[in-house]
């Protein structure tokens, strides 16, 4: 269980009565939090809420998704950014929270109970001559009578400790999707370099559990992937293996993929080849099948292809079956693009070719049902439709989808994949002598 208690005992300006009142309370808090083996117990003093601003930072997050709030409310001064965050730790639902107050007279004690629900407990007390915190059980306790002002022998200690033994530790739902809420915002406001800076800090609360979940891990790994930070993927994979009860997380299939792709796109070759290692660790065993999977075996086979400088044909020859049999799993954009353009490399036209043919219907298919390529947000999409015109040779529809794929402004690494796939078509075209003045303008 994670505790916070809020004080004022950092205060300079108040007199030595108040601090040695809340240095008391402060002691009492800490025994309660040891008597119920408190995890951790946080102190902050009021000044940090006033010098908050409104962006959360480590201090706001731990404050709002601690399992207890304790705040000693005995200075009678205006705590209004306190209780605005209290009021953001209420709207998600965390609803254990615990006021201590002494020196508040019965007006401002009525105003705050009128206000504030049942997920806030209010606990009076007084110091007494023994130097013990005790509470108090009526407003009596405000007199000048000291014997008359405590009304129980109940200590705040004991009072706070059976209280947080009823407390239970919180459900952090909320705390998973605020991640992701601000991942998603991230990716969309920040530019590849300022995105990449937002990330590294982001990474650091995949140290909390409630955060480290799945679908956080693969948001996360496809963010690092999209500004090409291939060593964060890999090193995000490492830190997560060492944990006992999130390693079996990398086994989940897109983990895997994002894993392996990763491990690819690094360039680095006892990289690669466990990134070919793992995937044929999964055909071997035929688990974690999925067509992106089996398409990264045929994009390694195909990088090889083209490193040789064209000549391994059964670097070509194993990306095409590879490829196809992703397709044939389940037909996708990615799996037809780069299969139609394998094929032609490997000698094949569309006019004479009826696999080819049918990889061109079924990915307009896919393509119109995404919507008129006006109204498409995706590049990878636009960018398809954009090469398989290429590829049957319409470059008036090739053009218009050029201009459509600019308008999107992805990152540079998504141009040079697409004009990497267009250079092979043109330089085959160009080996077999088929290029038309057309092609050659385009």
């Amino acid at each position: 269980m994670d505790i916070v208690c809020i004080t004022n005992i950092d205060d300079v300006f108040q007199n030595n009565n108040s601090l040695l009142h809340q240095k008391k309370v402060l002691e009492e808090v800490k025994y309660a939090t040891r008597m119920v083996n408190c995890s951790k117990l946080y102190t902050f003093s009021f000044e940090l809420f006033e010098e908050l601003d409104l962006e959360e930072n480590d201090e706001l997050k731990i404050f709002y998704y601690a399992d207890v709030v304790i705040v000693d409310l005995s200075i009678n001064i205006q705590h209004s950014s306190l209780f605005y965050y209290l009021g953001c730790r209420q709207n998600i639902g965390m609803d254990q929270n615990i006021i201590l107050y002494e020196n508040l007279d019965d007006e401002d004690k009525l105003r705050l109970k009128l206000f504030c629900d049942n997920s806030i407990t209010f606990i009076p007390y007084k110091l007494a001559e023994c130097g013990l915190c005790f509470i108090c059980t009526n407003s009596s306790f405000l007199g000048n009578d000291s014997s008359s002002a405590i009304e129980s022998t109940k200590s705040v200690a004991v009072t706070l400790e059976n209280l947080l033994k009823n407390f239970k530790i919180q459900s952090k739902v909320y705390i998973k999707e605020k991640f992701l809420s601000d991942l998603r915002t991230a990716t969309i406001t920040y530019s590849s370099e300022m995105l990449h800076k937002k990330l590294l800090t982001m990474k650091k609360y995949l140290n909390d559990p409630c955060v480290l979940t799945v679908d956080v891990l693969y948001n996360m790994m496809e963010a690092f992937c999209n500004v090409q930070d291939y060593d964060g993927v890999i090193q995000l994979v490492k830190d997560v293996q060492v944990i006992p009860d999130k390693k079996h997380f990398i086994q989940t299939p897109l983990l895997q993929y994002l894993y392996c792709f990763a491990l690819n796109r690094s360039k680095k070759p006892e990289y690669q080849l466990k990134a070919m290692q793992l995937i044929e660790h999964s055909l071997s065993k035929n688990e974690g099948l999925i067509p992106d999977l089996i398409c990264l075996y045929g994009r390694i086979y195909k990088d090889k292809f083209v490193e040789s400088i064209f000549e391994d044909k059964d670097a070509l020859t194993n990306a095409i079956y590879w490829y196809k049999k992703g397709f044939e799993m389940q037909p996708n954009l990615h799996a037809g693009v780069n299969l139609a353009t394998l094929l032609l490399v490997a000698g094949n036209e569309f006019s004479k070719s009826e696999e080819l043919q049918h990889i061109d219907i079924v990915l307009n298919n896919l393509i119109g049902k995404r919507g008129s390529l006006t109204s498409i947000k995706d590049y990878w999409t636009v960018a398809t439709y954009f090469e398989i015109n290429v590829l049957t040779e319409n470059y008036g529809k090739a053009n218009k989808a050029a201009e459509y794929m600019f308008k999107l402004k992805p990152s540079i690494w998504y141009y040079k994949s697409t004009i990497g796939n267009i250079k092979l078509i043109y330089e085959f075209r160009k080996n077999r002598g088929t290029i038309n003045a057309e092609e050659n303008y385009f």
